[in-house]
């Protein structure tokens, strides 16, 4: 199993694309424990434990689009079977069964990433798109 733990969010991001876009819920559902979670950007968008989830999965996988995140930076911590973290990143969206030109969109996503079964599974999965307010950068400003 990697460690670097940066690169560990990118393959886990990468792999969950990669079942959406070929429509396999099945496969997509695998990426997550089975108490996993997602929490979207609305209130009520939220899935909890894997029957949730992969209602929420076949919800995304039968939408217009397909979807990836390319990830332009993250902070990921790992500790022993377990990497948090945090990515601000570009969600892909690309009409879905076409060659058709694609849409970028900024967003941020986090999560916590559990080692199973000899792969890394998202236990929790958030992702968000971007604010439309300025940035606050609050890291490392004393009061």
């Amino acid at each position: 199993m990697l460690d670097d733990p940066h690169q560990v969010v990118v393959r886990a991001l990468d792999a969950l694309a990669a079942d959406l876009a070929d429509g396999d819920v099945v496969a997509a559902a695998e990426h997550f424990v089975a108490w996993g979670s997602i929490w979207g950007d609305e209130l009520r968008e939220e899935a909890l434990g894997s029957a949730e989830v992969a209602a929420y999965l076949t919800h995304v996988v039968r939408g217009p689009h397909t979807l990836r995140w390319d990830v332009e930076q993250s902070w990921a911590c790992r500790r022993a079977s377990q990497v948090w973290f945090v990515a601000d990143a570009d969600v892909v969206l690309r009409p879905r069964g076409t060659d058709g030109p694609s849409e970028r969109r900024a967003a941020r996503v986090s999560g916590v990433l559990v080692a199973d079964g000899g792969r890394w599974r998202f236990e929790l999965f958030a992702g968000f798109q971007a604010a439309v307010l300025p940035p606050l950068r609050l890291v490392g400003v004393s009061p």
